[in-house]
């Protein structure tokens, strides 16, 4: 990362932990230009996923936080010039901000970008979920993501017990409220050789996943559950001639995006380019990433957006 921060213009502070952006060259990619914004409004999450990367303790967003954070997405989108901006809340679990916080955000997004112009999304395990949630993400179009490794016994396996019934759940009040709800399927060694198993599950329930592979957290030298490259390859392998059968009735948007990044000669996917620049996540704390896997770990800010 710091070669490629090297590369792009940006500059380490020696022993402070923090990343400065200097002036970008002319040449830098037009990803650098155009980021899509992570928010992260709440560190903490109630599940207990066993392989979990990502943040999953902390606090939540204040509210001034939260406006500072909008005037900030406001400003670099404008000083990018950016027709269509992207909006992702992402956690930690962000439904725990709770609804104060949250209409505030989309309020926020809409006053500052109009109805059209910001592309908003929620990733959430969406226990939290409500009628008061739904009628906020239906009045704003929010996308909503959410988690799922398969059926039942699949995703409890990995996730904790409980959790496939109370995600399935949330999956169904959004679906009643007329949302559609995509889902990140994680795999490692136990689920992979199982894969027939999950893609049946998704198939079943017409709910379109991306596939991806379980990687060890920050700072650790490795995990049981994280894949190898070769397990990962045999996976992709087997699950995209099944996905040829079934592609006019399913969607797989990780396959999909890497068939169209080995069609334009240009990774789509973060996992398979240069993804600096790519994204900016500001934390609960106010602090700005370069990556939302970053989040809640002050040596690898760039900068804290109130300073």
């Amino acid at each position: 990362m710091r070669k490629a921060a090297e590369r792009y213009g940006v500059q380490t502070g020696e022993g402070t932990g923090l990343v400065e952006i200097s002036s970008l060259p002319t040449d830098v990619p037009r990803k650098v230009h155009e980021p899509h914004f992570m928010l992260v409004p709440s560190l903490a999450c109630p599940a207990l996923c066993s392989y979990c990367f990502g943040p999953h303790e902390g606090p939540t967003m204040p509210a001034e936080t939260m406006e500072a954070s909008l005037d900030f997405v406001a400003r670099i989108a404008g000083e990018t010039r950016q027709r269509k901006v992207k909006v992702t809340f992402h956690g930690g679990e962000p439904l725990m901000a709770g609804h104060a916080i949250w209409k505030q955000a989309l309020d926020g997004l809409r006053s500052r970008f109009g109805p059209r112009r910001c592309e908003v999304a929620v990733q959430s395990n969406l226990w939290l979920l409500d009628d008061d949630f739904c009628h906020l993400f239906r009045e704003h179009q929010v996308d909503i993501g959410t988690s799922l490794d398969g059926p039942r016994e699949v995703t409890d396996a990995q996730r904790g017990e409980g959790y496939f019934d109370r995600t399935m759940a949330g999956i169904r009040r959004a679906q009643a409220w007329g949302m559609r709800v995509g889902c990140i399927a994680t795999f490692t060694p136990a689920n992979a050789p199982r894969w027939w198993d999950v893609f049946d599950f998704f198939f079943a329930e017409r709910l379109g996943f991306s596939v991806h592979p379980s990687v060890p957290p920050l700072g650790g030298s490795g995990s049981s559950y994280s894949l190898t490259a070769g397990q990962y390859a045999s996976l992709l392998r087997s699950m995209l001639d099944r996905y040829v059968e079934c592609r006019h009735e399913l969607s797989i948007s990780s396959i999909d995006q890497m068939c169209q990044g080995v069609g334009r000669g240009e990774g789509k996917v973060c996992t398979f380019r240069d993804c600096l620049g790519m994204f900016l996540a500001v934390d609960p704390s106010g602090d700005i990433f370069a990556c939302q896997r970053f989040a809640g770990r002050p040596p690898w800010r760039v900068n804290p957006i109130l300073s």
